[in-house]
């Protein structure tokens, strides 16, 4: 039977006579074993990381969870926080009831939590941090020289991507009847 040839490692077979090749390979990960998911784990795995504006650690912008920050203590970069933490956070006396929420007042009130400080970070912030901000490895690259990139909607200055937009697009994605 005909087997369809992986489009990634034809793209780079193609362009193995040129000594300047660059490629860039995007996608939106879903699975652990998809193509745009293991190319990231060959590279050194960066992530961006931006200053707070109150105690200038720098550190990841992620939805929840650990983030990869600066530890200003040791001043190496570490995980911080834990796994099920929101870094996204919104007043939760805009639930309504269990299922219900005042997305106004969420919008209203979303901001980022700083995960050194608890400082409260705005949308205002966001374009003097990403100015500050660079990417940083966080592991050896399975092939060397491969640097891989990740980052999410939390760092765009457009769009639909204000920190209210988000909180709002999630509860009512999870948290509707």
């Amino acid at each position: 039977t005909e087997k369809e040839t992986d489009p990634i490692n034809s793209i780079q077979e193609r362009t193995t006579t040129f000594t300047d090749a660059i490629h860039f390979l995007f996608g939106s990960p879903l699975l652990a074993d998809g193509p745009a998911w293991k190319h990231y784990e060959l590279g050194d795995r960066r992530h961006y990381l931006v200053p707070c504006p109150e105690c200038q650690t720098r550190q990841a912008l992620e939805f929840r969870g650990q983030v990869w920050a600066i530890d200003r203590a040791t001043n190496e970069l570490a995980l911080l926080g834990k796994p099920g933490d929101f870094r996204l956070c919104w007043d939760q006396q805009a639930r309504l009831d269990e299922r219900t929420w005042d997305f106004e007042a969420v919008a209203k009130s979303a901001h980022y939590s700083c995960i050194c400080c608890g400082a409260k970070i705005r949308d205002t912030d966001k374009r003097e941090m990403n100015l500050a901000g660079g990417w940083v490895p966080t592991c050896r690259a399975q092939v060397a020289g491969y640097r891989s990139r990740r980052i999410n909607s939390l760092y765009p200055l457009w769009g639909a991507t204000t920190f209210g937009q988000i909180a709002t697009k999630f509860l009512s994605s999870h948290h509707t009847a």
